[in-house]
């Protein structure tokens, strides 16, 4: 009986680890699914009119780049008068 006695207090020790564990484990997925539901609510409220905008005028800009660096590569009248 007292070898059972002195296994209680043990025993209680582990199911209030466990206990613990449980909770922290609950916690971090409720973190996450919070996460995870913001995450989705950024790509479902996305104003695709506003997206497609931004990126046409990213792509134009970047099209204007390019064309600016190949004209400055390009022989000049003075290249050809010396």
């Amino acid at each position: 009986m007292e070898g059972a006695q002195d296994r209680i207090p043990r025993a209680l020790e582990r199911v209030g680890n466990s206990g613990n564990a449980v909770d922290s484990a609950m916690s971090a997925a409720d973190k996450q699914a919070l996460t995870l539901t913001q995450a989705k609510s950024d790509l479902v409220d996305t104003d695709i009119a506003k997206a497609t905008m931004d990126m046409q005028l990213s792509s134009l800009s970047y099209q204007a780049a390019l064309a600016a660096v190949s004209k400055s590569n390009l022989p000049s009248l003075a290249d050809y008068l010396r």
